[in-house]
């Protein structure tokens, strides 16, 4: 899920690179059109290659440790142990960087290290059994993705589906009121 969501992340900035050097040397002929892929092709390559490798092995060295804690109402998710710790001090460090980019960036991310979704809000799930990702849906959108072991797995998708379908049956007041 990191992965492909900083491919999005990376991928469309290296669109937007193209189609600017495209502009410049507007109308674009063969040569530029190569010139563009070869420089957009080359630095794409480096970030996805090089850099972001680096990056993923300094991030999660360790792992990503999340905790989550299930009830008849929902499911909440928190960051812990390092991985908590570590987030804490990236997103200080963001916020003290002076760069107001930066520091919405960090206070962004610091939002989201504790999520809790409501079952009656989950309409639809999305499970990932080789990697044991839950995806909690509402509508199109995703709510919460929940990351389990293998001893969890199973509970937490027959809760999830039980949840979807308590969600689609009408509730008896509901049906009541539509018969007057």
């Amino acid at each position: 899920v990191v992965i492909q969501q900083l491919g999005l992340a990376l991928g469309i900035p290296l669109v937007i690179v193209f189609l600017l050097l495209l502009a410049l040397d507007w109308p674009p002929d063969v040569e530029s059109l190569l010139r563009s892929i070869k420089v957009v092709g080359g630095v794409g390559a480096f970030i996805f290659f090089v850099l972001l490798p680096i990056a993923l092995l300094v991030t999660f060295a360790g792992g990503y440790e999340m905790e989550y804690r299930l009830n008849e109402r929902g499911i909440g998710g928190r960051t812990v142990g390092r991985t908590a710790k570590r987030n804490a001090i990236v997103n200080f460090l963001l916020i003290l960087s002076g760069r107001p980019t930066a520091m919405g960036a960090g206070m962004a991310a610091q939002a989201r290290q504790v999520e809790y979704v409501a079952w009656k809000d989950v309409q639809r799930v999305e499970a990932d059994p080789k990697r044991r990702l839950i995806t909690l849906k509402k509508g199109r959108w995703p709510l919460m993705v929940v990351a389990c072991d293998e001893a969890h797995y199973d509970a937490v998708l027959q809760e999830a589906q039980a949840a979807v379908i308590r969600n689609e049956k009408p509730s008896h007041r509901s049906s009541s009121r539509a018969s007057r």
